[in-house]
């Protein structure tokens, strides 16, 4: 039987760049979704990249934010939008314009998405958020 390992603080482990994936379908419930958690910030991490995918045909009014939040018990919390895009193409790759002065998440908050259309016409949804914790 392999032996296991002890954990290691996250102070001591070394840079980290990755990827989040995340594809919700709408049996999982995508329109006027607020706050929904998708990363929890360990240690201070910086969003380089996010696109959006959607198979759907979307309403041009379909407002989708990404954004870090602290207050994890508040989930009408605002929170610092990194990123919001209005419509989407359907079958298009569509890259979010990162906001540069809000992109870095503190340790200890959640990444986040909110749709803000309560009748959004997303099907599917991918979100992929590249992220890292080295600073330049």
């Amino acid at each position: 039987m392999a032996e296991g390992e002890k954990t290691i603080d996250v102070t001591q482990y070394p840079d980290s760049f990755q990827y989040v994936n995340i594809v919700m379908h709408d049996h999982q419930g995508i329109g006027g979704v607020e706050n929904c958690a998708l990363f929890y910030a360990d240690r201070e991490v910086v969003v380089d990249s996010i696109v959006l995918h959607t198979d759907s045909a979307t309403d041009a009014n379909d407002v989708i934010s990404i954004k870090s939040f602290a207050n994890l018990g508040d989930v009408d919390s605002s929170g610092d939008v990194i990123a919001t895009k209005t419509g989407i193409t359907q079958n298009t790759v569509v890259e979010m314009t990162i906001d540069t002065t809000k992109n870095v998440v503190p340790a200890g908050n959640l990444i986040g998405f909110d749709i803000d259309e309560d009748t959004a016409s997303l099907k599917g949804l991918m979100i992929q958020i590249r992220l890292r914790t080295r600073r330049k």
